[in-house]
């Protein structure tokens, strides 16, 4: 397996995962362009132990190698550096396997043709927490997701919104704004397992097993229902790195 590993200091931790070298080395000395970041692992091909050696915070993987067996790379990642945090580059809306990519864990996407700029904000999102979809992906997400929420949704004509406490409604628009735990937990004035409990609700409520999936579906719900956050928090369309 061909790597090169880096040792640089930084706060956070890059891996690349992708089958070109040229295209590995030029990413990487882009993203070193970054005090923030360092590039700790460019490969050819994931290797559990080589994952765990390098530590990575952020994993990025190309969208032709991850929809090759992607639960096999997610579940290689895990195994390696189970606390990294996978985004997929080089996505597309004509992807179908979106939806798949997000149940096997992955925290965001970056479409292809995006710059260097919106890579790199992603990179620091993900590693907080959060989750990033481009706009371009929600709506081949909600079209395929598949899951409970849309069955549900045929049968009754009425908005997700319409089942959830005022609360749950906040959060989730906060979800939808792409805010982990800890930032909801300060928007809200609640406490961070507070936050994980109901955001542990909404998901069994709704019959949806993805904050990603979640988000999606209620940036498409949101304008329709007229749907707004309370206690004077102003969320914006979500997933915009």
């Amino acid at each position: 397996m061909e790597s090169a590993l880096r040792l640089i200091p930084r706060e956070i931790g890059v891996a690349i995962v992708r089958d070109e070298a040229i295209a590995r080395d030029g990413l990487a000395a882009l993203l070193l362009q970054h005090q923030d970041f360092s590039v700790v692992a460019s490969v050819a091909r994931v290797d559990a132990a080589e994952l765990a050696e390098a530590e990575p915070d952020v994993v990025l993987v190309d969208a032709d190698f991850t929809y090759s067996d992607n639960l096999l790379l997610m579940k290689t990642i895990g195994e390696g550096a189970s606390h990294a945090r996978v985004i997929v580059t080089g996505a597309s809306p004509e992807n179908c396997d979106v939806v798949s990519l997000v149940r096997a864990g992955v925290a965001g996407f970056v479409i292809k043709d995006a710059p260097i700029s919106q890579l790199a904000v992603a990179i620091r999102s993900v590693a907080s927490g959060a989750q990033v979809m481009p706009p371009a992906l929600i709506e081949a997400i909600s079209l395929n997701t598949g899951f409970a929420l849309e069955q549900r949704r045929a049968a009754n004509t009425g908005s997700m919104f319409d089942r959830m406490t005022p609360r749950e409604r906040q959060i989730t628009l906060l979800i939808a704004n792409g805010d982990c735990n800890k930032q909801i937990a300060v928007r809200t004035v609640l406490s961070t397992h507070t936050v994980k409990s109901h955001v542990r609700n909404i998901m069994e409520k709704l019959g949806v097993h993805s904050r990603l999936l979640l988000a999606a579906q209620a940036n498409k719900e949101r304008w329709r229902a007229n749907v707004g956050l309370s206690d004077g928090v102003d969320a914006q369309p979500a997933f915009t790195p």
